[in-house]
């Protein structure tokens, strides 16, 4: 039962780091040279929260910019996304 559970997890999971992918690749218009990857870290520091989500941005040819996220990848939505991203944003 609880395999079950772990896979029915790691599935949503999945799902929610493909949307932040593509809503990251839309908002700062990144190309298919260019990558992201999002993984959630679990921080046991007192000043720190339980778990962050950090996406790393690379995008071909400039250095990797990484953001943190408080908490885990499922709490993040599109708002967050599009204000945490807008500074990073390509104004060509």
């Amino acid at each position: 039962m609880w395999v079950k559970s772990i896979k029915e997890s790691a599935a949503r999971t999945a799902k929610v780091r493909a949307r932040l992918k593509a809503e990251a690749a839309q908002i700062l218009n990144l190309c298919e040279d260019d990558a992201i990857t999002i993984t959630e870290i679990s921080c046991g520091a007192s000043d720190c929260p339980d778990s962050e989500t950090v996406m790393i941005i690379m995008r071909a040819g400039q250095t990797a910019q990484a953001i943190k996220f408080r908490g885990p990848a499922i709490h993040i939505d599109s708002m967050m996304l599009q204000l945490t991203l807008a500074p990073l944003c390509k104004t060509e």
